[in-house]
């Protein structure tokens, strides 16, 4: 038998909303945003690379 038919109402919803709260989605929030940031970086990175090898990208220069 399950023990919620057994508690209060009052002791239930302590039990229901106690926990960490919302500090580890703010913190996973906080995260996923900076991974956002580097890859966003990585992508500007990389069209900068393309604009300036590009079309004229002849191969290694002769020595």
């Amino acid at each position: 038998m399950h023990p919620w038919p057994g508690i209060d109402p009052a002791s239930a919803y302590v039990t229901m909303t106690g926990g960490a709260g919302a500090a580890p989605m703010h913190a996973a929030g906080a995260a996923l945003s900076a991974l956002g940031a580097a890859v966003d970086a990585t992508a500007a990175t990389s069209q900068v690379n393309d604009g300036v090898v590009g079309a004229d990208w002849s191969g290694v220069a002769p020595c």
